[in-house]
């Protein structure tokens, strides 16, 4: 083993840290003994680590080598450095969202929320009533029409009131919904 001299060599230090030992950087056997001590002082940084690993060697090029060991070789510190999941970018919104500046409702959503059980005063059993939620689907305005019963025609009435209102929507974009189960 080859000791390197320094300048402290009349300091009040223990000899390995006078005239540390030299070890070659591109060892195997410096990389376990880096990963080693690293591990020891629970899994301390890279420049806690060099300040370690110098107390008793002397690499070359020491803090090059020991910030790679400490950033690649060690799993744990890995893991902990990890980044979570980064979701995927979203895609262009359709033609429909944005656009030329058109009047409301020109692209429109549709959707029916309910049922909701409305009481006169003094009533014990309430109606049931349904509301159709109609979206603009560039500027987020809504209107809403309410439904007496789940049918066809009071679709139809209210979404002619809709047009009447608003005006014939250019594209009406809707989530299917599976039929309601009859009582």
């Amino acid at each position: 083993m080859i000791r390197c001299r320094s300048r402290m060599r009349h300091a009040a230090m223990g000899v390995n840290a006078k005239e540390p030992l030299l070890l070659p950087p591109k060892s195997y056997l410096t990389r376990l003994l880096i990963l080693d001590l690293h591990e020891s002082n629970l899994h301390a940084g890279s420049s806690h680590t060099l300040a370690a690993l110098r107390r008793s060697y002397w690499i070359p090029s020491g803090r090059r080598l020991v910030y790679t060991v400490v950033t690649s070789d060690c799993a744990s510190c890995r893991l902990k450095r990890a980044k979570p999941f980064a979701s995927p970018d979203m895609g262009p919104l359709p033609a429909t969202r944005v656009g030329d500046e058109e009047r409301p409702f020109a692209a429109t959503g549709m959707d029916v929320f309910g049922p909701l059980v409305i009481k006169d005063a003094g009533e014990t059993n309430g109606q049931k009533v349904w509301v159709l939620l109609f979206t603009c689907l560039r500027i987020r305005a809504i209107h809403l029409e309410p439904l007496l019963r789940m049918k066809a025609e009071d679709f139809l009435l209210a979404f002619r009131k809709f047009v009447a209102r608003r005006g014939v929507p250019q594209d009406v974009v809707s989530d299917n919904a599976p039929p309601v189960p009859r009582n």
